[in-house]
């Protein structure tokens, strides 16, 4: 199991180092205040769609507290 978490941990570490890249590119040709404040409007976006998404009926299963 220590093997697989390691690969995931590394298949992670470069995607946050793409993303972290990304990021650097578009504040070179934008603002970096603008990035930061489009890129935490797209975060909250997210979450409120994940709110949604897991507070749907069929996903109650999931927050009763009863073992599967």
């Amino acid at each position: 199991m220590s093997r697989a978490t390691d690969i995931y941990q590394f298949i992670q570490s470069g995607i946050q180092v793409v993303f972290i890249l990304a990021i650097e590119f578009i504040a070179d040709i934008v603002s970096l205040g603008i990035t930061i404040t489009t890129l935490a409007i797209m975060m909250l976006i997210a979450s409120i769609v994940l709110i949604f998404v897991i507070m749907q009926p069929n996903k109650q299963v999931y927050y009763e507290g009863k073992n599967m």
